[in-house]
């Protein structure tokens, strides 16, 4: 069993921050990619990875902000996450 790991609100609020402000650029940059019909079509399932990458960095950053992480951590829509993050609530 590992030691016990704590970070401060502050440290977590702002890492929370960054990933939400990546989760914003990506998702810009799927939509500018999205407005070319070419791209769209040819790179569909590439853009629906670059969907997923934000989705999951805005739910990082719900998690990591939350009062009780761990909590929030239940309430995670990316189901892969999801089951990650439950994961750990056990080590």
């Amino acid at each position: 069993m590992s030691a016990p790991f704590s970070i401060s609100r502050g440290l977590a609020n702002g890492a929370g921050d960054a990933l939400e402000a990546l989760s914003r650029d990506v998702e810009d940059l799927g939509a500018a990619l999205c407005a070319d019909p070419s791209i769209a079509e040819r790179f569909l399932d590439q853009l629906q990875g670059i969907d997923r990458i934000a989705q999951t960095l805005a739910q990082l950053a719900t998690v990591l902000r939350a009062p009780v992480p761990e909590e929030a951590s239940n309430e995670v829509r990316v189901g892969d996450l999801q089951t990650r993050l439950r994961q750990t609530h056990d080590v």
